[in-house]
């Protein structure tokens, strides 16, 4: 009988070390998160997301409920669907204008806003917005 229950406690033990590893990893993957968003790079890349996120992707889209069309033009959401009219811009030092790709229909899955301002260890990214708010980045080529 005490054979099984040393058995039980080995068990545990091994279920325990398991458990410990993983609050490990999660604890390194959250303090590694934490720092990166805390980096120089980061800052206007996040405004930049949030701006399309929370201003433009919204304004599209109430755009096409009352019109049945997009914009031609990015201009055109400044009169009536955008309250901050520097929207249509990226919130980084150069407040360059966003590329606008009209889309042909709610259903399509391509990118709709683009912005290439961003520079990750001196290289040029390309980040792209659809109109369901999802980001896509990548590296441009030189």
């Amino acid at each position: 009988m005490s054979d099984d229950f040393s058995i039980l406690q080995k068990k545990r033990r091994g279920y325990r070390g398991c458990l410990v590893a993983a609050w490990v990893i999660i604890i390194i993957f959250a303090g590694l998160s934490l720092y990166l968003t805390r980096q120089p790079f980061y800052k206007p890349y996040e405004e930049c997301s949030k701006n399309c996120i929370v201003n433009l992707i919204p304004a599209l889209n109430r755009y096409y409920d009352k019109n049945s069309r997009y914009p031609d033009t990015l201009e055109e959401l400044q009169k009536d669907y955008l309250k901050d009219k520097d929207s249509i811009y990226c919130p980084s030092k150069s407040k360059h204008k966003y590329e606008y790709h009209k889309p042909s229909s709610p259903d399509y899955a391509g990118p709709v806003i683009s912005c290439k301002e961003h520079v990750i260890s001196g290289k040029r990214i390309n980040v792209s917005f659809d109109l369901r708010s999802r980001v896509s980045a990548r590296v441009m080529e030189e």
